[in-house]
C-alpha cells in the first residue's frame, strides 16, 4: 500500500508541475519534495509522541519504502532536470542502509529468536540501549532547531510553485494514503490495525526530507527553492499535524 501511494503521488505531482508550468530547475524538487518525507528526525519523534514506542514497527514500514524511493526514483527525477547530466545519474548504494535501517536489521534476530530478550540480556546492556534510545527525540528536536537557524526562516519566499509543493506535501500526500487505506478496508476488505493506518497517514504529512538541499546543489537545481521548501514544511507541520489528528479522531 505504501508503494502504491508513492507511485500515485509521483504521477499526480508530475501532472501538477506540468499544469502549473513549474520551471525545469524546480520540477524535480517539487515532485520529490511532495513525496519524500523526513521520517527520522521529525517523523519518528512525532510518532512516538503521538502513539508511543509501540508504533515504531509501523513507522519502519513507511521509513524503509520512503528511503528506497528517495534514493532511487527520487534522485533520478531530480537528476533528470539537471542540464549537465543528460539524464545519467549514478546511485549511491550506501544510502540504502543508513544507521536507523542498520539498527532495524540488527534487531530482527532478537525479535525472532529472543522474544524475551529483555530478560535474557544483561541489565547493563538493556539499560544502556534504553537510555540511548531515549535520546532520539530530544536530539532530533535539537537538530531541527539548528537546521531552521542555519537556513533562516526569513529566507522563505512563498511563491506559486512553493505553495504547490506545500499543498502537495500536506494535503495531497495524506489524502492519497487515506484513500488507499479506506479503499482497501471497504473495497478489498483488507483490515489494517488502527495504529498502523494512523501512522501511515501521519508520516505521509511530515515535512520534506532535509537532504533535498544537498540533492538540489549536486544536480544543479534551485537551491534557494529547496531551502524554502524544507524550511516551510518543517515550520508548518506543527499546524498540519493537529488538524490531521483531529480529522482522524472523527
Amino acid at each position: 500500500m505504501v508503494i502504491i501511494a508513492f507511485v500515485i503521488g509521483y504521477i499526480i505531482s508530475w501532472l501538477l508541475v506540468v499544469v502549473c508550468r513549474v520551471p525545469a530547475n524546480q520540477r524535480g524538487l517539487v515532485m520529490t519534495g511532495i513525496n519524500g518525507a523526513n521520517t527520522v528526525f521529525i517523523g519518528m519523534p512525532l510518532n512516538v509522541a503521538l502513539f508511543g514506542n509501540v508504533s515504531i514497527p509501523y513507522l519502519l514500514v513507511y521509513y524503509i519504502v520512503n528511503t528506497i524511493v528517495i534514493w532511487t526514483f527520487g534522485v533520478w527525477v531530480i537528476a533528470a532536470y539537471d542540464p549537465t547530466t543528460k539524464n545519467k545519474v549514478s546511485i549511491d548504494w550506501k544510502h540504502f542502509l543508513p544507521a536507523p535501517l542498520w539498527g532495524f536489521i540488527v534487531a530482527i534476530p532478537f525479535l525472532i529468536w529472543m522474544p524475551n530478550a529483555a530478560t535474557q540480556l544483561p541489565t547493563f546492556v538493556t539499560t544502556t540501549l534504553t537510555d540511548v534510545g531515549a535520546l532520539v527525540t530530544p536530539l532530533s528536536l535539537i537538530y531541527i532547531g539548528i537546521m531552521l537557524k542555519d537556513f533562516g526562516i526569513q529566507s522563505v519566499r512563498f511563491s506559486k510553485n512553493l505553495n504547490v509543493a506545500i499543498l502537495g506535501r500536506f494535503v495531497l500526500s495524506p489524502i492519497i494514503m487515506f484513500t488507499l487505506i479506506y479503499a482497501g478496508a471497504h473495497g478489498l476488505h483488507v483490515n489494517m490495525a488502527s495504529m498502523f493506518s494512523k501512522t501511515l497517514i501521519i508520516q505521509s504529512a511530515t515535512p520534506s526530507f532535509a537532504v533535498l538541499l544537498i540533492l538540489a546543489d549536486q544536480y544543479h537545481s534551485d537551491v534557494k527553492f529547496a531551502t524554502s521548501l524544507v524550511v516551510a514544511t518543517s515550520c508548518l507541520f506543527v499546524i498540519v499535524v493537529p488538524i490531521i489528528m483531529g480529522i482522524l479522531s472523527l
